[in-house]
């Protein structure tokens, strides 16, 4: 499987770097402020990633914002006619939405506890994300 890349939706390449050095280097370094947004998406093999149509291919991805300390991970893939977009979480998800991750210093969200992940939490995530374009059912999720 190939895989494309978009860091901050303005660095767009191939996901070679991640994948060379792992994701938890690459998640490592997101400090909320200039790097602060990771997207994984997948793209069919053979392809030049030159010749790739980014916007349609990365319909389905795998993402996180925030900084290596909080982050917040969202799944979108296709069901059906559409696409289903969850919020992944580390636990099966409590209580209110009370946690804020915040990114390039005017965007936040607010997510459950169990859905603030760690660089070294996330990055299994990604791994396994591209090496088969999937995050498996047990990882719990919210339905966006």
């Amino acid at each position: 499987m190939s895989a494309g890349s978009s860091i901050n939706d303005r660095i767009h390449g191939e996901a070679s770097l991640e994948a060379t050095f792992g994701f938890e280097w690459f998640l490592g370094r997101m400090d909320g402020v200039k790097t602060f947004a990771y997207n994984l998406w997948h793209y069919p093999d053979g392809l030049d990633y030159e010749d790739v149509d980014r916007e349609a291919e990365s319909e389905e991805y795998l993402q996180c914002a925030g900084s290596a300390a909080a982050l917040t991970v969202e799944l979108r893939e296709r069901s059906g006619d559409g696409y289903d977009h969850w919020v992944l979480a580390t636990a099966p998800v409590t209580g209110e939405r009370d946690h804020t991750i915040t990114w390039d210093e005017d965007f936040s969200t607010q997510v459950h506890a169990e859905e603030v992940f760690t660089s070294s939490e996330a990055a299994p995530l990604f791994e396994e994300y591209y090496r088969t374009g999937s995050i498996p059912d047990s990882v719990p999720r919210r339905r966006l």
